[in-house]
């Protein structure tokens, strides 16, 4: 019978494809997520942090972040996929030196309780031949009070209910239990370090039974399982094996048409260098875009100083032009209301604007309805290059 563990259940539930990649395959995807790296390098830390106590020496808050980082720079590599494009590794690095930082000023100097173990592994007996795997990252008493603590790096703070039926660390104290029979009391500790909190949890000795059954059932299911569907959900986009899941990857030749077919097949190389020419193009033209609207919001500046509606140069000529809009408030309940109450609004509601704008402008709007309006004046540059008839408009 092969050992489970909670992840190992977790991934069945969550995806059976993806289960059988990673324990029946045995595929090694190659890829590992940023949040999975982070969360792996500040287990290290605290480890660490744990381990020397236990020998009686206390590392300042310098020494484990220094760990850390060495850590961190010494196991990065390339390929591990940061998902939000609009971080960096560096930031998620800073993260992790936070939770660091906020765990050690809150629990220096390690002395409320006492270790019996860090990221233990033993094996929980479940009988018929079944396993269950242990690994705890923090197992610690007072007395005859226990305590299973559990890091968490993630983003999402863990609420009670969630904690009340976690299997993961309640699975652990029917370990506790067969293995400490003194154990008057077990405490299920997250702790949810991005928000330097601590969620608590316990389970009777009639939840820990039925959770063992429940966990021998599930075990049983996978065993007897010879159906392996895919699953995609909201957790696909940190899946390592999101870049061989057919959910995500086309069948060679699908899709193609009929014009398609005929031209020459592309290589994996041709279609990486193509890759990084049109990234570098996005940003070019990002670049371009900001770069242009400097210079024309300039040039109808320059228009305005100079009183000068056209401008000109020996390739190009531009225009300015201004109109006169209507500012809606931010909050349009209050007009809507009036405008209703006045019988205004059929025939001139925030939907029938250029209604709304032309007694406005020609002053025969109520006063009441006028007063949360204001009219702003719009400036528009017209560019037209000389000996060419195309044109580029922009407002501000």
């Amino acid at each position: 019978m092969t050992k489970y563990s909670h992840s190992r259940l977790s991934t069945f539930e969550q995806c059976r494809y993806k289960y059988k990649l990673q324990y029946i395959d045995k595929v090694r995807s190659g890829t590992k997520s940023i949040e999975s790296f982070m969360g792996s390098i500040v287990h290290s830390a605290l480890e660490k942090l744990y381990k020397d106590a236990g020998y009686q020496k206390i590392n300042t808050i310098e020494e484990i972040l220094d760990h850390y980082v060495r850590e961190w720079n010494e196991n990065f590599t390339p390929d591990i996929v940061i998902n939000k494009e609009e971080y960096a590794a560096e930031n998620y690095m800073k993260m992790g030196k936070k939770y660091i930082s906020d765990y050690y000023n809150r629990f220096f100097p390690f002395d409320q309780v006492s270790i019996l173990g860090i990221e233990t592994e033993d094996l929980l007996d479940l009988g018929d031949g079944m396993q269950y795997h242990v690994r705890i990252d923090k197992f610690a008493c007072k007395g005859d009070e226990y305590f299973i603590c559990d890091y968490k790096t993630e983003n999402r703070m863990k609420d009670q209910a969630a904690a009340d039926n976690d299997r993961q660390l309640a699975m652990y104290a029917v370990w506790v239990k067969k293995k400490y029979p003194d154990a008057k009391k077990i405490n299920l500790v997250w702790h949810m370090l991005k928000f330097d909190k601590d969620v608590f949890s316990e389970r009777t000795d009639e939840q820990l039974k039925a959770l063992a059954e429940e966990t021998v059932a599930e075990i049983m299911k996978i065993e007897s399982c010879r159906s392996w569907p895919t699953n995609k959900n909201t957790l696909c986009d940190y899946c390592e094996y999101k870049g061989i899941c057919p959910e995500f990857v086309l069948t060679p030749g699908e899709g193609l048409t009929e014009e398609e077919k005929k031209e020459e097949p592309i290589t994996p190389e041709e279609a990486e260098r193509m890759l990084e020419e049109l990234a570098a193009i996005g940003i070019q033209a990002k670049e371009i875009e900001a770069r242009s609207k400097e210079l024309e919001s300039k040039l109808i500046l320059f228009a305005k100083q100079s009183g000068n509606k056209t401008i000109q140069s020996k390739k190009a000529t531009a225009t300015v032009t201004v109109s006169r809009e209507i500012q809606l408030p931010d909050d349009k309940t209050e007009l809507i209301t009036l405008l209703k109450n006045k019988g205004q609004y059929e025939t001139c509601s925030t939907y029938n604007y250029s209604k709304l704008k032309s007694e406005l402008l020609n002053d025969i709007l109520d006063p009441d309805i006028s007063y949360l309006l204001r009219v702003v004046e719009k400036y528009s540059l017209r560019v037209k290059k000389k000996g060419n008839e195309e044109e580029a408009e922009t407002k501000c």
